[in-house]
């Protein structure tokens, strides 16, 4: 039976998973919001609905998807979420060295 080892990651490797999670989600939800008003763009063409003719809906949505893809840029939330993931697996990874004696804590004590 292996024993599991039960290790306290410091606060800095929880904020920063915490944050990781928080860029990840709101970066899928952008991403999911923007194909769907393309894929809406694409149904509202396709059905060619009567009463909605004057209103340019498709123009109104593609001019949505930019803007939604404008502020997705602005935000950085994938560089955000990806700083994030990179500091918590450098601290674990950290952690792991000094547990273990390995470089650059060998022979530290």
């Amino acid at each position: 039976m292996r024993k599991k080892l039960n290790l306290q990651y410091p606060d800095i490797h929880k904020q920063a998973s915490k944050s990781s999670s928080v860029y990840q989600k709101a970066s899928h939800a952008l991403l999911i919001a923007n194909l769907f008003i393309l894929v809406a763009a694409a149904g509202i063409e396709a059905f060619k609905i009567e009463w909605l003719s004057n209103l340019y809906p498709k123009t109104v949505l593609l001019s949505a998807s930019i803007l939604l893809a404008i502020i997705t840029k602005k935000l950085s939330l994938e560089e955000k979420w990806y700083a994030a993931r990179s500091l918590s697996e450098t601290v674990k990874t950290l952690i792991w060295r000094y547990r273990m004696g390995a470089a650059p804590f060998n022979n530290s004590g």
